[in-house]
């Protein structure tokens, strides 16, 4: 049955908001916002224009309509209305029409009509209408009077039941899908230390189960602390909380405490408005002992996404199997020493995170994520075996594991395997599940980079980056896609973006040196060298000197500064950083003939293949390949391109360069990522005499400082420079020899690479 204009109720649902044109209250999440009722007239004005524009004397005539008023009331309502709005830059509700009005551009969804109770129907009716009579003159016959007191207490029924409704449908999702909340440390009355910080990070992995809220990111909140003067070690009073909830104009803030109940463990916790103080929701629960607070914080968690607005549905459907007596670990201990190697991780310092991760699997060795961090922090270790061990721990536990986990653990292992279609499929599900969150993002972003795909992966990135735009890990991400693609402009735009919002990091400023180092850029170099003085990772700056020192020739500087690097590790007990750092780099040293060292190395790449392999380290990495293709029956990219590589610089070293160009083929669609790939096929191109394809092969290399940086770059005009003399083309092949020069024109002098070259340029015909 239509309802009758008399029955109909006006509501309107735009972003956040609900805006009731019958009881005339705007409200958000449920709440209440006051608001003037002139301003109250203006916005429903627009909101009912259903996106025209209204013209401004319209507007002034619809809302004083028997009083002449200024434009600027106007004026001053829109101000007011955009402020309560939250309108900024990313966000408009309202746009202004120069010389004409305003239009409400935000989608509003179709006036909803809700029908007030009917009379009710059935016997009971047919007796109150015999009751009723008609009115004559002033009075009533008494059962009139009865009948209009029946009639009024139906209508205030109706009311009060439509108003508990109403408060039931807004007040039981306090928060929205695009609310973010602020976590506050514990009050933790208990006197025991291990609840200090470590309840706040277990309620935060909790509520990363949730598609539906999004907490601040630590990174912000330590950022946050700097500029509000405090350090960014400072407790998360509520206090503090709250302020920051305020700063970043955020909905709500989640707090907690724990209390000992002798052996037992009380927990509340509660979410409050920051902007008013009201409580938005409350949950307490109880934990029998201390080996099962995790546990009480995982129920309590559940309970606060309730109540906060999330459905049912979505909290049992990617809650872990068997969640009321299960949780990630039910060591507090154990928590807390992965949390103190995440918040390393985060900050960039991985290497010195991995002793956390570590001593985390050793409380609890079914700590999955533990495992999963350790792999993904021990990426640049010398024992690749270890970090695949990690991997398939992680993955053995993927059943007991939330299904946020088991993403994070699915994506890491068909990865680590090379099963990249399955990846992209775990990713998909990933951004369809929490839609929110950037991770998925930055990882296939990461995948992407790998395999030479630069412009998929800085598209990625920025989606990422986009979502979190404070965190510095995925700044540097952007970065080095940019520096990849050799846009080196907008790279140190990105990182000019971060330090002028007051932030600073250790992986934007590490760009921003790589930059300066290719664009020769001086006072560039001496300026994010300066900033890493004195700083606990100072030795990862004197790395990347003495990567600029090898890519330029002086390989004696290069070693000062490994030593330099090594020192530094080994005073931060990073013993494994400082054996890494001092090993001879088998690669450069196979590029510049140094192939006594490259015997000496343990597990020989494709390049010392190529250049010096013995025929035992030829004979072996065959057995090798052979034995990882087994291994790895799904791994696309090592069939494609890692496998026909190493045997392309077995045949190679045997002395036949044309089957080595012939495996080279299927390596071609991620040649950008394997630049050995080209200037492998460039140097047999050369043995077989073929000058131009030669040349050309280097100039990829060349053409490229960004995706190529390191000591094969300059090599790479060497190689042209040989190829173009080999077909005669003797400008080409000065001006290529010309800049190879003038790239090593600090080289030491006893370099052998840098004799030989001068031999051959002076020997071109003039």
């Amino acid at each position: 049955m239509t309802p009758t204009p008399q029955q109909r109720k006006v509501l309107y649902a735009f972003g956040p908001f609900c805006l009731d044109g019958t009881q005339r209250v705007l409200l958000r999440a449920g709440e209440p916002i006051p608001l003037a009722p002139k301003a109250f007239d203006t916005l429903l004005a627009l909101v009912e224009g259903e996106g025209r524009v209204i013209e401004k004397g319209e507007l002034l005539n619809r809302i004083w309509p028997d009083t002449f008023v200024e434009e600027g009331s106007l004026t001053q309502n829109i101000s007011i209305l955009r402020r309560v709005l939250g309108e900024d830059d990313s966000r408009q509700y309202i746009q202004t029409i120069p010389k004409r009005g305003y239009r409400f551009v935000t989608p509003v969804t179709a006036p909803e009509f809700v029908a007030e109770p009917a009379a009710p129907a059935g016997p009971g009716s047919d007796l109150l209408r015999d009751l009723a009579v008609e009115k004559t003159g002033d009075d009533k016959h008494p059962s009139a009077r009865f009948s209009a007191i029946l009639a009024g207490t139906a209508i205030v029924v109706a009311v009060i039941a439509g108003a508990a409704l109403w408060g039931y449908r807004w007040r039981a999702a306090p928060l929205t899908d695009q609310d973010v909340v602020v976590l506050a440390d514990f009050t933790n009355s208990t006197g025991d230390p291990v609840f200090d910080g470590t309840l706040r990070e277990a309620l935060a992995f909790q509520l990363d189960q949730s598609p539906f809220l999004k907490v601040l990111d630590n990174t912000v909140i330590r950022q946050d602390l700097e500029l509000m003067r405090r350090s960014p070690r400072d407790r998360i009073t509520n206090e503090v909380a709250r302020d920051i909830c305020l700063r970043e104009a955020d909905k709500a803030m989640l707090g907690g405490s724990i209390a000992s109940l002798g052996k037992e463990y009380a927990i509340q916790l509660q979410a409050t408005n920051c902007q008013t103080g009201a409580t938005l929701a409350r949950e307490q629960v109880e934990a029998s002992d201390k080996e099962h607070v995790l546990q009480a914080i995982a129920a309590g968690a559940r309970g606060i996404r309730a109540k906060l607005g999330e459905s049912l549905i979505s909290i049992q459907k990617l809650a872990p199997p068997h969640s009321t007596d299960r949780v990630t670990t039910a060591s507090i201990e154990a928590f807390q020493a992965y949390h103190l190697g995440r918040n390393l991780f985060d900050q960039g310092r991985m290497v010195e995170a991995i002793p956390f991760f570590q001593r985390a699997t050793d409380l609890d060795p079914d700590l999955a994520f533990a495992w999963s961090w350790l792999a993904s922090a021990s990426i640049s270790s010398t024992n690749p075996k270890l970090r695949r061990n990690y991997v398939d721990k992680a993955w053995a536990l993927r059943d007991k594991v939330s299904e946020y986990e088991r993403l994070w653990l699915t994506s890491t292992y068909y990865g680590s395997s090379g099963q990249r279609d399955k990846v992209d499929e775990v990713y998909e599900m990933w951004e369809r599940t929490y839609p929110r969150d950037p991770v998925p993002f930055i990882m296939l972003a990461l995948k992407q980079s790998q395999t030479g795909q630069f412009e998929d992966a800085l598209r990625n990135d920025l989606a990422g980056y986009r979502m979190a735009p404070r965190q510095p890990l995925y700044a540097g991400s952007v970065m080095g896609d940019y520096i990849r693609l050799d846009r080196f402009t907008e790279a140190k735009a990105v990182a000019e973006k971060h330090f002028e919002q007051g932030f600073d990091n250790l992986q934007v400023h590490r760009q921003r040196l790589t930059i300066a180092y290719a664009e020769g850029d001086l006072a560039g170099t001496a300026k994010q060298l300066q900033w890493f003085q004195g700083k606990p990772e100072e030795y990862l700056a004197f790395e990347d000197q003495a990567l600029y020192a090898r890519m330029t020739g002086q390989f004696r500087k290069s070693r000062t500064c490994l030593q330099a690097a090594a020192d530094l590790a080994q005073r931060r007990n990073l013993t494994e950083v400082a054996v890494r750092v001092l090993a001879p780099d088998a690669d450069d040293e196979a590029l510049l003939g140094n192939c006594q060292t490259v015997h000496k190395s343990h597990s020989p790449t494709p390049v010392g293949l190529a250049l010096c392999g013995d025929p035992a380290s030829l004979a072996q990495a065959e057995i090798d390949v052979e034995k990882m293709g087994k291994e790895r029956p799904s791994d696309t990219f090592w069939k494609a391109a890692t496998a026909p590589l190493i045997r392309a610089a077995v045949e190679f070293r045997r002395g036949r360069p044309a089957k080595s160009i012939e495996l080279l083929q299927t390596a071609t669609p991620y040649e950008r990522a394997l630049r050995f790939a080209m200037y492998l096929r460039g140097l047999s191109y050369l043995r077989l005499g073929q000058g131009a394809e030669a040349a050309g092969e280097f100039r990829k290399i060349a053409d490229h400082p960004g995706a190529n940086w390191g000591p094969m770059y300059p090599l790479s005009y060497l190689g042209e420079a040989r190829g173009a003399a080999s077909a005669h083309h003797i400008a080409e092949a000065r001006k290529a020899y010309e800049t190879f020069f003038s790239l090593w024109k600090n080289a030491d002098p006893e370099v052998l690479v840098m004799s030989q070259a001068r031999k051959e340029y002076s020997g071109l015909p003039q």
